[in-house]
C-alpha cells in the first residue's frame, strides 16, 4: 500500500504551478498529480516553492538564498510582512553524556525522528532568517541575536528596547517579527 501524501500546489520558476499531492523531504520537494501516481523530485532549479493545502490551512514552503548556505534551503514563511520570516524546519536535542555534549538532528513531521528518545530534553534551537525587502538572501537572525536585531531594526526602538529588557529574544523571534510587521518598518517601503 502507497502512502498518502499531501494536498500541495507547485509553484514554477516560470510562474506556473501544480495541483496534486506532495512533500517535503532533505531539501528537495516530491509531487505526483494523483495520488496512484508515482512521485518526481524537484528541486530549486525548477520550483521556487511549495504550499501545503487542506483543513482550512495553508503551510507556505519556499527555496530561499540565505547569508549562511551555499545552496537555496526549503523553509517555512512563517510570517508575511514588510520583513518575512523563514524557519529552516529542524529541532536540536541535547544530550549530556560524560560532561560532553552531543548534538542530534530531530526531524519534524516533515520526516521521521532518528532519535524519539522522551528522556533526551529537547532544545528548540530552530534556525530563523529574515528577508528585508529590496535584500535577495535572508538573514540568518539568530546567529549574533542582539546586534543583528540592533542593526536591522533600528528604526523600531519599541522593539530594540524589548530586546534589551529581555522580552524579546532568539526564543521568540517569531513573536518579534510580528511586532515589527504590526507596529514599525513602514520606512523599508519608502525606497
Amino acid at each position: 500500500m502507497k502512502a498518502q501524501h499531501r494536498e500541495v500546489i507547485i509553484f514554477f520558476n516560470d510562474s506556473t504551478s501544480l495541483e496534486g499531492f506532495g512533500e517535503v523531504r532533505n531539501d528537495k520537494i516530491y509531487f505526483k498529480l494523483e495520488q496512484k501516481d508515482e512521485l518526481t523530485e524537484w528541486d530549486y532549479n525548477s520550483i521556487y516553492a511549495i504550499h501545503f493545502v487542506g483543513y482550512g490551512f495553508i503551510e507556505k514552503y519556499e527555496y530561499v538564498s540565505s547569508d549562511k548556505y551555499r545552496k537555496p534551503r526549503i523553509m517555512e514563511l512563517i510570517e508575511e510582512g514588510n520583513v518575512l520570516l523563514y524557519e529552516l524546519p529542524r529541532e536540536i536535542i541535547i544530550t549530556n553524556i560524560v560532561s560532553r555534549i552531543n548534538y542530534e538532528v530531530r526531524k519534524t513531521s516533515n520526516d521521521f525522528d532518528i532519535n524519539n528518545n522522551p528522556n533526551n530534553p529537547v532544545k528548540s534551537i530552530k534556525e530563523y532568517f529574515i528577508k528585508l525587502p529590496n535584500n535577495e538572501k535572508a538573514i540568518d537572525i539568530v546567529f549574533s541575536f542582539k546586534s543583528r536585531v540592533e542593526r536591522y531594526f533600528s528604526d523600531c526602538p519599541e522593539l530594540i528596547e524589548k530586546v534589551n529588557n529581555k522580552t524579546f529574544t532568539k526564543y521568540t523571534i517569531p513573536e518579534m517579527i510580528i511586532f515589527y510587521n504590526d507596529y514599525c518598518g513602514n520606512d523599508l517601503l519608502k525606497d
